[in-house]
């Protein structure tokens, strides 16, 4: 996947028109590259903390190392992927899911820059990314169950309630979202598309685990 986003990278320069269908390349190659590169990243640090309980200096030392190497790799995919989706944005897009589309991997992924640096500047950017977003995905004519919309609501109510600490608010966007499409909600469980059916129980779960931990606080 690293030569498909040399491929890709190279593509946003030419500022083409593209299609829905062309997105597809984009989802597996940010995802298998990001998502990755993300999950290590947590485990090394879910060790680096145990090693230092136990005192093992010649462990953590060597996690601080590839924590290091990692979280430098993991800021320069998140770059590269965020210029990626400025250069395709800056084509007068028309279709609502291609936008929302590279605004959701623009505030994704400097929502991943934040998790790592704690630098305020990425999370503004990711907050005005997901804002954008959400105004688009409110009045756009897509449709509540579109793949792109779905996994846009996801990570922007988690950006809510994991990174701003804003618990109700993640509540209270989930809560309209599945009000708004309730007609469309109903027909889930009779289709086969299993990317919507998972996305959709995802979001139920989460509001779920939300509302626990409001009810509990």
């Amino acid at each position: 996947y690293n030569s498909s986003l040399k491929f890709i990278k190279e593509l946003s320069k030419l500022k083409v028109n593209l299609q829905i269908e062309d997105l597809a390349l984009f989802t597996r190659c940010f995802k298998c590259l990001i998502g990755g590169q993300r999950a290590q990243y947590r485990k090394i640090i879910a060790l680096m903390t145990k090693d230092s309980l136990i005192e093992n200096k010649a462990n953590f030392d060597l996690l601080d190392i590839l924590r290091s190497k990692l979280e430098g790799s993991i800021l320069q995919l998140c770059k590269d992927v965020i210029e990626i989706c400025t250069n395709f944005s800056s084509v007068n897009i028309t279709n609502p899911k291609i936008k929302l589309f590279f605004i959701k991997n623009k505030a994704d992924h400097y929502r991943y820059m934040y998790e790592i640096t704690e630098e305020e500047q990425y999370k503004t950017k990711a907050k005005d990314n997901y804002l954008e977003g959400n105004r688009l995905a409110n009045t756009a004519k897509i449709d509540q169950l579109d793949i792109i919309l779905l996994t846009f609501k996801l990570n922007y109510t988690v950006f809510l309630h994991d990174t701003m600490g804003l618990r109700e608010k993640a509540i209270e966007e989930v809560k309209q979202w599945m009000h708004t499409s309730f007609e469309n909600i109903k027909k889930v469980e009779d289709t086969n598309q299993k990317d919507v059916i998972l996305l959709y129980q995802m979001i139920k779960d989460n509001l779920t685990l939300w509302k626990n931990e409001v009810g509990d606080a």
